[in-house]
């Protein structure tokens, strides 16, 4: 950026110090060479910025994407982890409860009854 203002600078500096010493029906022409190269060098210098900032904005982008699906990965394993472990606290508890059955009432009338009347 420092390169460009100086150029910027040094060429308006020129062109003040022509514009002096010009003749005034000279003063009507075209801006001339020294306009066009710097011109040039502005457009070629913006081109480069451009395409520069351009890939970083997308290697900035790339790397976001693989941070996202780091951390997905890492919450994924942290819940696989934790209900492993509380799997593993509920197998516990489930080994020291004993088991209740249910019991089977022998009234024919209640409704989940299969048994058939004689």
């Amino acid at each position: 950026m420092a390169v460009v203002m100086s150029v910027m600078t040094i060429s308006s500096a020129l062109m003040a110090v022509r514009a002096e010493d010009a003749d005034p029906q000279l003063s009507n022409q075209m801006p001339g060479l020294g306009s066009f190269i710097v011109f040039a060098f502005l457009a070629t210098a913006l081109y480069f910025l451009l395409k520069n900032m351009n890939a970083r904005l997308r290697r900035m982008s790339y790397r976001e994407r693989e941070r996202e699906a780091a951390e997905a990965a890492a919450a994924a394993e942290a819940a696989e982890d934790e209900a492993a472990a509380a799997g593993t606290e509920a197998g516990a508890d489930e080994a020291a409860a004993p088991e209740t059955s249910e019991v089977e009432t022998s009234d024919p009338d209640s409704p989940g009854s299969t048994s058939e009347r004689p």
